[in-house]
């Protein structure tokens, strides 16, 4: 209901240049101005709000031929964010770094764009460079590049700087990822492969695979017992052809366990990722809102 009536009050808008935003030309014929640049900004701007960002881009690249207007650059720029176009979001909120309005918002979004992108070793190698810098007291730098640093391999910087760079209540969660990335529970690829040279089945174990571990090493002890009760009877076809098996799911249990230990890693550090980023996105990156995204049609 809420989105016809946007429209319903969007089209009015549209119809009243019509009846009276009208100009006359040299003969004394009336000319409306349906498709002047204030116009094909609102519509634009209509566009974007419904988040149709690929048309809004269009038209606000007709009505830049006309105006210079630094909200719409930075409206296409957040579009192509959205539309995970990162390489053109960067590139124009880039444009924005100098002699523009936007210029604290569009280093923020930059670095937003950097972190949507995955490109986590590239915030910690600039967000200290003067080019990059806000001067605002957000500190959307640092606290990307904070963020950054737990999702990486690197040493974890010092815990102050979390204390200092976050608010109260963001501090205390960034601190509580901070602790967690620090105990973060792995299993050993190795040591996994050589408990179940030892023991079939125990790597699995080790991994928390205690349902496979433990058919790991019935298949391979009753197999290993067929083929020996095979050799005593001398029934050496039968007794070579479970000896392979045997040899076959053995080895498969060693491959198995160092394999699981690779998964559970993973799982750790997938579901580790995917709470920080849940945080991050919650919080938009620590961005507060822009109010003149919100137009009233």
């Amino acid at each position: 209901m809420e989105i016809k009536l946007k429209k319903f009050r969007f089209v009015l808008l549209l119809i009243f240049p019509l009846l009276f935003s009208t100009k006359v030309n040299a003969q004394g014929k009336v000319i409306n101005s349906f498709h002047s640049p204030a116009n094909v900004k609102k519509f634009a701007d209509f566009l974007f709000c419904q988040k149709d960002y690929l048309r809004s881009f269009y038209e606000y690249r007709n009505y830049l031929k006309h105006e210079s207007n630094d909200t719409v650059r930075f409206k296409i720029a957040i579009g192509f964010q959205q539309m995970k176009r990162y390489t053109e979001a960067l590139g124009d909120f880039k444009g924005l770094f100098f002699n523009s309005k936007f210029v604290n918002s569009a280093r923020n979004e930059f670095f937003k764009t950097l972190f949507l992108d995955d490109s986590l070793n590239y915030i910690r190698q600039i967000y200290n460079s003067p080019f990059y810098q806000t001067d605002d007291s957000l500190k959307i730098p640092l606290k990307l590049s904070l963020s950054a640093s737990l999702l990486l391999n690197d040493p974890l910087p010092d815990s102050s700087l979390f204390s200092r760079a976050f608010s109260t209540n963001a501090s205390k969660k960034m601190l509580g990822l901070y602790l967690r990335r620090r105990t973060l529970s792995y299993k050993d690829p190795t040591t996994a492969a050589l408990l179940s040279t030892v023991v079939p089945g125990l790597g699995k174990i080790y991994t928390e695979n205690y349902s496979d571990g433990i058919t790991a090493f019935l298949f391979t002890t009753v197999l290993g017992y067929i083929a020996y009760d095979n050799f005593r009877a001398h029934h050496l076809f039968r007794a070579w052809l479970f000896a392979g098996l045997t040899g076959l799911f053995y080895g498969g249990n060693i491959y198995g366990s160092y394999s699981a230990a690779q998964i559970f890693n993973a799982k750790v550090r997938f579901n580790f990722t995917e709470t920080v980023k849940s945080f991050l996105k919650k919080k938009n990156y620590f961005i507060p809102k822009y109010k003149f995204f919100v137009n009233d049609f």
